[in-house]
């Protein structure tokens, strides 16, 4: 009797995660798709601003429904959690001006006892359905067509998108999202996608975005066919959560020790293509702020005599600076978690996206941006309830 009533709580704990899984999916799916299209020249032809403002509602409303209407299950130090996150990501994004930020961080949280690779197989098929529609829309004259910019001796090509290098960020999140979100990739995937990376590179010359598919296009490979015990799944969890530690101690260390006098400190800088001259300048002439502050970043469209470049690439930095020690203390300690339990699940295909992910943050911001790529979803596993967690487990099969 005892079973029959366990097994009929399973079911009814189920169909409600799944109920709130569709409702996530519908609403995160449109607004994403809405997002990816925002990056393309359709928003100067289209008023997507203001569509992307009124989808970003929805994580609002998938926010208050699963937890005060639908909820499985309720833990009040991970509900105090979640709410101390939402808190800070409304008062950053409102100091810094970027209202994406607490949308962001709704959905997040309200991915909380969902299906996060469900949610990455999703992502990627309307990541590369708005490509393929932004190619089409070039080919087709609806928007501008392949446009050329001279920037330091490179010609790199828009391909429809409104920078040069948007169409090959969005290349290298499909490439990671595909390896991952296979059990066992095979080969030919793996071709084809360094391939369709290559053929990016070679018409917008970003070297970093190749460099890094082809990276998590092999470790894909490699963490797939792995098999852990216990005893090493323990190690390489605690190992994985202190990567975007250290990646982060890296790039503050990197850009305030820089020495314009030095020529190792000039000849990395080279290397990362004044990265490191511009970070410093911002470290040292900007102050940090607890919870974020506007900041008028000058970009390459907007640079002039009077005003010059001043763009910071680094995650880590940009977001320190931007948005406020507090929400980056939660990025990375969330990526940190996320690592954690991504190594402890065995899902270390998955884990390996992350950390390409993490290490294009040294470079591009997009590490921190849900609009540009899925794993930061994996930042809800900070939010889940264990109870939900295990029955989902039960359910599909998988080792609590």
């Amino acid at each position: 009797m005892q079973t029959e009533a366990s097994e009929k709580s399973k079911k009814i704990v189920h169909a409600k995660i799944a109920t709130d899984e569709w409702l996530f999916i519908v609403l995160f799916g449109f607004w994403f798709f809405v997002c990816c299209m925002y990056d393309s020249e359709w928003r100067r032809i289209t008023d997507l601003k203001t569509l992307r403002s009124a989808a970003g509602y929805g994580a609002y409303f998938v926010c208050i429904w699963v937890f005060f209407f639908n909820r499985t299950a309720f833990n009040v130090k991970r509900f105090m959690a979640a709410a101390a996150f939402m808190i800070v990501a409304l008062i950053s994004g409102s100091l810094s001006g970027n209202e994406l930020i607490p949308v962001c961080t709704a959905w997040i949280i309200a991915a909380r006892n969902m299906d996060k690779d469900r949610i990455v197989r999703v992502v990627c098929i309307i990541t590369v359905c708005s490509m393929l529609i932004i190619f089409a829309s070039v080919l087709l004259g609806f928007i501008p067509s392949l446009t050329e910019e001279s920037e330091i001796l490179r010609n790199r090509m828009k391909l429809g998108y409104t920078y040069t290098s948007y169409s090959s960020h969005f290349m290298l999140f499909v490439t990671l999202m595909a390896m991952s979100a296979v059990k066992k990739p095979p080969v030919w995937l793996g071709l084809i996608l360094i391939g369709a990376n290559y053929v990016i590179y070679l018409m917008t010359d970003t070297r970093v975005d190749l460099l890094l598919a082809v990276a998590g296009v092999l470790a894909a490979f490699l963490f797939s066919r792995i098999k852990l015990n216990d005893k090493y799944a323990r190690v390489l969890a605690v190992l994985a959560c202190l990567v975007p530690v250290f990646l982060l101690v890296i790039s503050y260390a990197a850009q305030y020790f820089y020495d314009p006098a030095d020529p190792v400190w000039i000849r990395l800088n080279e290397v990362f293509n004044s990265r490191l001259v511009l970070g410093h300048d911002m470290m040292m002439s900007t102050p940090h702020t607890l919870l974020g502050q506007k900041i008028k970043w000058i970009t390459a469209s907007r640079m002039s005599a009077k005003k010059p470049y001043n763009y910071v690439d680094n995650f880590y930095l940009h977001c320190g600076l931007n948005q406020g020690i507090l929400y980056l203390a939660f990025i990375v300690g969330g990526y940190a978690y996320a690592l954690r339990s991504l190594v402890r699940q065995r899902k270390l295909a998955m884990a390996s996206a992350v950390m390409v992910v993490l290490l294009h943050g040294l470079v591009d911001p997009q590490m921190g941006s849900l609009y540009w790529q899925p794993f930061i979803i994996f930042l809800a596993l900070c939010f889940e309830e264990e109870d939900n967690k295990n029955i989902c487990s039960m359910i599909s099969g998988e080792p609590t």
